[in-house]
């Protein structure tokens, strides 16, 4: 299946079906096998510590391209030997190189498995003001544009409900306009685009088109927050590269709204780029209120 994955990134037209199979297999692939792998390999792992955790965090350094799938996979451009994501790639998935281009499956991509391994690499702390925007991730969605879509949004969501997946994780439900939910109430701030993964997490879009107005969202996406969205998104039509990494630096280096996602929509192009990935929201670590309004949404989600 990397194969084929590997194959539309290159020619730039996957679609909504190719990324459906992945998904299939993902589902299907053996996590324990795969970590046992990975383990085997400790010693070459090593000495690449750092760029793993980057690669685990979705934070590439690279002027080369990105690309990532719906399932959560990375595929990285490969700049030869001493490239250092190249290198890792040979450490982590020496059989998944396919015309210097190399596929991570999400099966090694993981925080969790990153902290437990034994490596001699302590992950860096992080501070306000210090938020440098990495590459930009790609997701070719050549398909993207064959829906009669009002606006990039619908486009958008119409695909994701093909797709069925976002960021590596599984949608259960996806909702547009979404302004009440039975058992949780009125949103201060109603999402554009609502949605309830298979693994239990809620992930809020807003949606602003930037081409005709001169707010970015900021506030929007923060009141998501505080109505205790787990992972929040803003969403822009595509403007062009300089105006989104700009965008995604100040998201990051403002504290109040860091945790927020950032994606652009190039239908015209068939891709979305996510700038920025979101974060889990600090808000529920810090307030009660925001803790208690999460729990009510999930659980009225999981009822629906």
């Amino acid at each position: 299946m990397y194969v084929e994955v590997v194959e539309c990134v290159r020619r730039r037209n996957c679609t909504a079906e190719i990324y459906r199979r992945e998904l299939e297999e993902v589902k299907r692939a053996d996590r324990k096998r795969a970590l046992m792998d990975l383990v085997a390999s400790m010693d070459r792992v090593r000495g690449h510590a750092e760029t793993l955790y980057h690669v685990v965090r979705r934070e590439l350094y690279t002027r080369l391209g990105v690309f990532t799938t719906p399932a959560g996979s990375l595929i990285i451009e490969c700049g030869g030997r001493g490239d250092r994501y190249c290198d890792l790639c040979g450490v982590l998935a020496p059989a998944l190189f396919n015309g210097g281009m190399c596929y991570i499956p999400p099966t090694i991509l993981s925080e969790e498995v990153f902290l437990g391994l034994p490596l001699d690499y302590d992950p860096p702390q992080r501070h306000f003001g210090e938020f440098v925007a990495p590459a930009p991730m790609n997701v070719v969605a050549y398909d993207i544009d064959s829906y009669e879509a009002a606006d990039a949004l619908e486009a958008l969501a119409s695909w994701m409900r093909r797709v069925s997946a976002f960021e590596g994780m599984e949608i259960g439900r996806l909702e547009i306009g979404v302004k009440y939910v039975h058992g949780y109430g009125y949103f201060s701030e109603p999402p554009d685009l609502l949605m309830y993964t298979l693994d239990g997490t809620t992930i809020g879009m807003v949606y602003v088109d930037v081409r005709d107005t001169v707010h970015m969202g900021f506030s929007r996406g923060k009141r998501l927050l505080m109505d205790g969205i787990e992972q929040v998104y803003v969403v822009h039509p595509y403007v062009d590269k300089r105006f989104h990494s700009d965008v995604a630096s100040r998201i990051g280096n403002r504290w109040d709204i860091s945790d927020l996602g950032y994606v652009s929509v190039d239908v015209s192009g068939g891709r979305l780029i996510v700038y920025k990935q979101a974060r889990q929201n600090r808000y529920m670590r810090s307030s009660d209120a925001v803790r208690k309004r999460s729990a009510a949404l999930k659980e009225s989600l999981r009822r629906a």
